[in-house]
């Protein structure tokens, strides 16, 4: 059968967004008082962000990190030295503010960012064409990729430099060593930090700079630094609450001795102490849309989402919808892709002309035309990933409203299951699915409950391809439950079962005076431990040796000698079954005939009945060597080992020869 699908297009949508100015506040970081001050000032964040010291799981050396902040530089720091300028960013050894690291990154004299490494990296390297401009706001950021082994910086969202170091960043063993920002030379304003555990990607760096920061993964630290602590010390809290270190706090700090060095930084500092925080006004923060109302925007997914080819099979001519307010209907607003899809004239999605206010209540409404009614159903409607498709309403809140409604055919589901298996078909709510009546792209689970006796799955498999196969994006999750997606407008979900296979276990038992073997009927023989289909028939041999007789042979314990007929026994397998074979010597007492001839062999004594008159009786082993000869039908054998012996009975009315056992 000809599975079709139907591609639809989703629209690049922009949300109605306003910005506007929140109140929001810097730290003030001084300037030294001349180029050749020994005193300098810096924000510290201990190095415990990194991890710690004890070479464990949680060691800081081979770990990956982001240091991010918003900046505005008030003057540039020149000195002599080439080297010199403003570090913005860096982890250092806390007794040194000059330009040496682990790693840092600055503003050279002339507003040209520069990156540079301590130990034995000896990376010094000036990054062409990303600069600072004076009193405005940067976001700046360091990152070292320990995966890539390679340092990083962006600059406002965007990646402007990659530094490949080959080998792990080597980390400064000083005591105590900390990420500082702000520090030697510079001289401005410094907002937000931002700390990340981990290389955050390109795409995330951008998610920053644009505010949504605290959605980002691995955010463990921020510093705002917008109002002063009660106690107006100069320690600002981390406000990510939800972190493990919550409670490192961003501290100002100055040194208050040490020495000038020839690039102008300072060294040889010993003493640090907490400086005086003076705030300012902070940049303007670009926000969520003012109280007074919130944009609503709506896609069109499925196939009936777009004018396909031709108007009859447009959107528009399959359904129609209407969004209303408080109970008004909105006017809206049809968008139209650019391009190829503006020619194809597709629809793609639709904006409400006005802004609608927090706690208004959205109804959607959608009609499908008489003419498509039997083809098509609305089969989602949600908001802002709200499934409303049973209330067909949505409370409006903070956030701008998306609505999605997707008219199509729902697809069915083609059930193939040998009689006799317990299956569910459910939703992952748990909701039980009508085969009849599914979503394509939806996730159906599979819930084997019960199989016949004997059998087991062979394979499930949807479309055609086995579950768990390479080119299955599906696998079970358990033996007998298994997820898939509903893929084509018909799905093909099939089950196949196999026989359960069955261990037979043989052993012997009396000195293995005899043997036990099986056999599949009319077939190959089967070895202990060898496993056979469940309902096979088996036939079992016990021969006992010479001398020997079969006590008894058990299946799972229970005899069934007297169920055997010359020496084989045949049953059904249905399951792991154990066979016990017994052997034991032949009982004292032993009888032989041949016609009216007989022989009894009883506490040593050898009795011929029917002998006739005339006749001799000789007795032998079995090696052949003659132990007696009698004309009398009693013979002493009491003297003669146990064994197994023949007699031969011999005269003009008889020839006989017969076998007996002494024990």
């Amino acid at each position: 059968m000809k599975k079709t699908t139907f591609l639809c297009v989703w629209a690049m949508l922009f949300p109605l967004i306003g910005s506007y100015a929140q109140e929001n506040k810097a730290l003030q970081v001084a300037t030294r008082s001349g180029s050749g001050s020994n005193k300098d000032y810096r924000i510290e964040i201990d190095e415990i962000m990194l991890g710690d010291r004890n070479n464990g799981d949680t060691d800081r050396k081979g770990k990956s990190f982001t240091f991010a902040g918003w900046f505005n530089l008030s003057s540039y720091f020149n000195y002599s030295s080439a080297q010199s300028g403003s570090v913005v960013l860096g982890h250092r050894a806390q007794g040194h503010c000059n330009y040496n690291g682990s790693a840092i990154l600055a503003v050279n004299g002339t507003g040209t960012l520069w990156l540079k490494t301590g130990a034995d990296h000896n990376v010094n390297k000036t990054i062409t064409g990303a600069t600072v401009e004076l009193n405005e706001w940067v976001y700046l950021a360091l990152q070292y990729d320990n995966a890539a082994q390679a340092l990083k910086v962006f600059k406002d969202g965007r990646l402007v430099h990659t530094e490949n170091l080959d080998k792990q960043l080597v980390l400064f063993n000083d005591e105590p060593t900390i990420f500082a920002a702000g520090d030697a030379g510079y001289a401005g304003l410094v907002d937000e930090l931002h700390y990340f555990n981990k290389a955050i990607s390109e795409e995330e760096m951008r998610q920053a700079y644009e505010g949504d920061v605290r959605s980002i993964g691995g955010l463990t630290g921020l510093w705002d630094f917008n109002k002063l602590p009660d106690d107006e010390s100069p320690c600002f809290d981390n406000q990510i609450s939800g972190s493990s270190y919550a409670e490192v706090q961003a501290v100002y700090m100055t040194n208050t001795n040490g020495t000038v060095s020839s690039d102008g930084g300072v060294t040889g500092t010993t003493i640090w102490l907490e400086s005086t925080a003076v705030l300012a006004d902070g940049r303007a923060i670009a926000g969520p849309e003012p109280a007074e109302g919130r944009s609503v925007t709506i896609k069109h997914i499925g196939a009936a989402a777009a004018n396909i080819m031709t108007s009859s099979q447009s959107r528009t001519s399959i359904y129609s919808y209407t969004i209303k307010v408080d109970g008004t209907p909105a006017a809206y607003t049809e968008k139209e892709a650019p391009g190829m899809s503006a020619i194809m004239n597709e629809i793609r999605s639709a904006t409400l002309n006005t802004p609608v206010p927090k706690g208004a209540k959205l109804t959607v409404e959608v009609e499908i035309s008489s003419t498509y009614a039997s083809f098509y159903q609305l089969l989602d409607l949600t908001a802002n990933g709200e499934d409303i498709l049973d209330t067909r309403t949505y409370t409006v809140g903070e956030d701008d409203v998306e609505i999605e409604i997707n008219v199509n055919q729902p697809a069915k589901l083609q059930v193939t299951i040998p009689a006799g298996v317990g299956y569910t078909l459910t939703r992952p709510s748990g909701e039980t699915v009508d085969a009849s009546y599914v979503k394509v792209g939806e996730t159906i689970c599979l819930t084997i409950t019960s199989l016949p006796d004997g059998k087991e799955i062979d394979k499930v498999t949807t479309d055609g391809i086995v579950m768990g196969h390479i080119k299955q994006e599906e696998k079970p999750i358990s033996e007998n439950y298994y997820e898939f997606k509903v893929r084509y407008s018909t799905t093909y979900l099939d089950v196949t079962l196999k026989n359960k296979p069955c261990a037979v276990s043989l052993s012997v038992q009396g000195n293995n005076k005899g043997t036990l073997t099986a056999a599949v009927q009319d077939g190959d023989p089967v070895a202990s431990g060898e496993t056979v289909d469940y309902g096979t028939s088996l036939v079992l041999t016990a021969e006992p040796a010479e001398g020997y007789e079969l006590k008894d042979l058990t299946v799972d314990g229970q005899s069934v000698k007297d169920r055997m007929s010359d020496n084989t026994y045949t049953f059904t397998v249905t399951g792991d079954h154990n066979i016990v074979a017994t052997f034991d010597l032949i009982d004292a007492l032993q009888t032989a005939a041949a016609d009216d001839l007989r022989i009894v062999y009883a506490a040593g004594q050898l009795r011929i009945e029917g002998m006739p008159a005339g006749a001799q009786a000789a007795v032998y082993s079995l090696t052949g060597a003659q132990v007696k000869v009698s004309a009398e039908n009693v013979i002493d054998l009491s003297a003669q080992p146990a064994g197994c012996y023949l007699v031969k009975v011999s005269g003009k009315q008889v020839n006989k020869t017969l076998k007996f056992i002494k024990k």
